[in-house]
């Protein structure tokens, strides 16, 4: 690898375009409380899942199925997590067990996809045994076809290996090395071989496969990178590389069914743009126009079904015209440390079904505001104001008042509550509200 396009900060100054609501997708991604949700490309829509995440056991690594089912990775059972399949009214439909091997070993250790038939779960896990001496350790990827499978290694597993993703139209999965330097494929034989790599110090994070085209995740330095590639032929046929972008830490980019968009996880949530069909090579900047369309989400998966009807709606014909606050959704509530929070504010995640203008408020209750000397009453220690001209998701910030910041710089935690006024021009008011805490 020659170079590399350090462009972070022009990729977010670049002025975000209308991003087009593929027909018959959607993105399954985690939001902030670990719930799994999904939400259209466009960010217009956007449905819970799953309500029974917790902080100690939040959902991760969601994939979509072709007929519309959703599998994500939950609460691990002492070495090992669970994949559950839910439908698209968010019913649990089963769970199978990923387990690891060795004494110490877990599951995923990073990674996990459902085949697009749901057929098979391939994911990377730990393999730990210090039974044996010396200690053995590595990383590996394991397969399983469905409940109650106890060994990792019973259909088939390659030791030395993380990031599994399948290779759309064929029964093998793809793969990072252990070493996180080249990128490899299944073909039929006992083994992975290689199929591509990067020249220099590159280190390769992870990848995703759709319509013929490729998006890798790597790093250099201490600068992570998104790299577009285009296939030549089917793996191990070595791909051309089109452009490359800086992109923040942990930002996992994700294609879509056609590959005609990417979507990939920011600080500030859900990020979609389309794919841009620049051909220059891996020093050619990627041209992005980012949209945010999932405040404080993060692992975005593409797919091919569309989201649910609407309870009570038989189409998905919303945010035209006025009526904006009719159906408003708060969505997330990013909560930095209380410090961070004080000095730079916070933000909250909204979705209205048209235009329509936010007024966000953070109260503190009477019992708080006495012992932090606010007042004698419910106080507003922060607000915000948004305004969106069409239909969509965004994110309005609560600065905290001067007197706020003064009072409550010492706190070790805050319980606030979060309002959000919601109101469009034909006069639809909505109120929404949340409770949170921020702590030191």
């Amino acid at each position: 690898m020659k170079r590399l396009t350090a462009a972070l900060a022009a990729v977010a100054i670049v002025a975000a375009i209308a991003v087009p609501s593929a027909a018959a997708s959607s993105i399954a991604y985690v939001a902030n409380d670990g719930n799994v949700h999904l939400v259209a490309p466009d960010g217009s829509r956007d449905l819970p899942l799953t309500t029974n995440a917790t902080p100690d056991a939040k959902y991760r690594s969601p994939s979509q199925l072709d007929d519309g089912r959703v599998m994500a990775v939950g609460k691990s059972n002492g070495t090992s997590s669970f994949a559950f399949f839910f439908a698209r009214d968010g019913q649990m439909l089963e769970s199978r067990l990923l387990p690891s091997s060795g004494s110490g070993g877990f599951a995923p250790y990073g990674e996990a996809q459902a085949s697009p038939d749901g057929g098979v779960i391939a994911y990377d896990y730990r393999h730990f045994d210090c039974g044996v001496f010396p200690c053995q350790g590595n990383q590996r990827v394991g397969f399983v076809a469905g409940p109650g499978q106890t060994n990792p290694c019973l259909i088939n597993c390659h030791v030395g290996y993380v990031a599994p993703r399948w290779v759309p139209g064929t029964p093998y999965a793809a793969m990072v090395g252990q070493s996180f330097n080249a990128v490899y494929v299944q073909n039929g034989g006992a083994s992975p071989v290689g199929w591509f790599t990067y020249e220099g110090e590159v280190r390769v994070f992870g990848l995703d496969l759709r319509a013929n085209k490729i998006v890798t995740s790597v790093g250099e330095g201490d600068t992570e990178y998104m790299v577009l590639e285009q296939m030549t032929g089917a793996p191990p046929a070595v791909p051309q590389s089109q452009c490359s972008v800086s992109m923040p830490d942990g930002a996992r980019p994700r294609l879509s069914p056609d590959g005609s968009m990417v979507a990939w996880s920011a600080p500030e949530g859900v990020m979609v743009s389309p794919t841009p069909a620049q051909s220059g090579g891996i020093g050619t900047l990627c041209q992005l126009t980012p949209k945010l369309i999932a405040a404080g989400g993060s692992e975005p998966e593409w797919g091919v079904a569309d989201l649910p009807a609407a309870p009570g709606n038989g189409s998905d014909d919303k945010g035209k015209g006025k009526g904006g606050a009719e159906g408003a959704k708060l969505t997330n509530v990013v909560t930095p440390k209380l410090a961070k929070a004080l000095g730079n504010g916070f933000g909250v995640g909204f979705r209205c079904a048209g235009p329509c203008k936010v007024t966000a408020t953070a109260t503190v209750a009477k019992a708080v505001a006495r012992r932090y000397g606010l007042g004698n009453a419910v106080t507003k220690v922060g607000a915000g104001k948004k305004t969106l001209k069409a239909a969509g998701a965004a994110s309005v910030k609560i600065a905290f008042t001067a007197k706020a910041k003064g009072k409550l710089a010492g706190a070790a935690s805050v319980p606030l509550k979060v309002t959000l006024a919601i109101t469009d021009p034909g006069g639809g008011k909505r109120k929404l509200s949340k409770t949170v805490t921020l702590k030191r």
